[in-house]
């Protein structure tokens, strides 16, 4: 019984390869292939309108920038706070530091093993948001004698920043996840 399905089988086989051959060979032409050509990286536009090297230029930049403004915020340089921060956080973040002075406490930010990656730029290339992860270490210290007044949470911190393209440079507009807010 094997043996007939398989001569069956072998006989449908031949007869559907002679009909593909006289049906390929009828024309009496030639088929020409032509290979498709191969798109470089740096031509493909992804969805956002940009190249690969596009992109990766604009997160470079983006990274550059905001690594200098995280920089001033960590070191509290309220006198350049409108370099890195849009001019609401500027307000925001100087009235906190003004409060935290009335009260004699000054608020110093640590940030150890500190790491930023851009997770997305809109396609107007004038906003991005970042994910921006540490070990917060931070803490209240008093003014003048500068002893602790507050132990550091020594945890792992996530937060979430938007920035934005303005007077030529990328700012930070908004931070979410930061446990001691706009300090």
């Amino acid at each position: 019984m094997k043996s007939r399905d398989f001569r069956k089988s072998l006989a449908l086989v031949l007869i559907v390869f002679s009909i593909a051959a006289v049906a390929g060979c009828s024309g009496g032409g030639t088929v020409e292939v032509t290979p498709a050509t191969p798109k470089r990286v740096e031509d493909v536009m992804g969805a956002d309108g940009m190249t690969p090297a596009e992109r990766g230029e604009l997160r470079r930049e983006i990274l550059r920038d905001l690594q200098e403004d995280l920089d001033i915020w960590r070191q509290g340089k309220t006198d350049s706070f409108a370099k890195a921060f849009v001019q609401q956080q500027v307000e925001d973040r100087l009235k906190a530091d003004r409060e935290d002075r009335s009260a004699g406490k000054v608020f110093v930010r640590v940030h150890d093993q500190p790491d930023i990656e851009v997770t997305d730029i809109a396609p107007d290339r004038k906003s991005a948001h970042l994910i921006y992860t540490f070990t917060d270490r931070s803490y209240y210290a008093e003014i003048g004698s500068g002893k602790r007044l507050t132990e550091p949470a020594n945890k792992k911190t996530q937060v979430t920043i938007k920035a934005v393209k303005q007077e030529g440079r990328w700012k930070i507009e908004l931070t979410i996840g930061s446990s001691t807010g706009v300090r």
